[in-house]
């Protein structure tokens, strides 16, 4: 509940950070995009060519009224309106874009090469190369609150993508990475490292929560609760 709480007074007073993905609602469409709430209070425009990575002819062909989408914030137009892009969140996320149909696009015919999919069609993740086997999937539950050794396998403006059991990821977004403001990824872990990260559980997407910062804050709590090591003093000899 205080979590619940603390987020949603952040939210009222929070301003618009460029480079930022967030969860928003569509309040207003017009032939031209629609405009989201993506803070209490506060919308934005999202562009018609910010909305998918297609030509979108129509833009209720791709969202509606009351739709809760993703999108980042690109920054201010000249009207100092805030610009979103749900085209660029969801490319850094890793996701597809479904067409809608009669988009336009045409189908390969049967005996066409099937079209090679676009990087954010991929799934998140190191993918076996050409001919190789099919990467090992852990059938291993994650418990909540236990401590895993991860390997950081992609990096983006808001956090980590880490693998914490083998063939599963997890977001450490970038205010879970340290105990203080971090305002870079990469000034704290890089693609590659080896990184010990505590499992939160799943947001309301379903997708899983890792903290580094909580980790830290358990080893310094073990640290203080620790009895310090009795100091080494002369030694007595036994009373006759």
């Amino acid at each position: 509940g205080l979590q619940i709480a603390r987020e949603a007074i952040e939210g009222i007073t929070a301003e618009a950070e460029i480079g930022r993905i967030y969860k928003g609602k569509v309040v207003t469409i017009k032939e031209f995009g629609a405009f989201v709430e993506f803070l209490p209070g506060r919308d934005g425009l999202c562009h018609v060519s910010e909305l998918a990575d297609f030509r979108v002819k129509n833009v209720e062909d791709v969202v509606k009224m009351g739709d809760e989408i993703m999108v980042k914030c690109l920054g201010v137009d000249e009207k100092g309106r805030v610009r979103l892009s749900r085209k660029a969140a969801m490319e850094d996320r890793g996701e597809a874009i479904a067409r809608p149909a009669g988009s336009g696009e045409a189908a390969p015919a049967n005996d066409a090469p099937p079209a090679k999919p676009a990087k954010f069609d991929k799934p998140r993740g190191r993918q076996p190369r050409e001919g190789q086997p099919p990467r090992e999937v852990s059938t291993e539950e994650a418990e909540v609150g236990k401590n895993y050794r991860g390997r950081v396998v992609s990096t983006k403006d808001f956090g980590a993508f880490i693998e914490y059991l083998p063939g599963k990821e997890g977001l450490c977004h970038v205010s879970e990475l340290a105990n203080f403001r971090v305002k870079k990824t990469e000034d704290i872990v890089k693609v590659g490292d080896e990184i010990t990260i505590k499992y939160l559980g799943l947001d309301e997407k379903g997708r899983v929560r890792l903290s580094r910062k909580a980790v830290i804050a358990e080893r310094e709590e073990q640290e203080k609760t620790e009895p310090a090591a009795p100091e080494a003093g002369p030694s007595e000899e036994p009373k006759s």
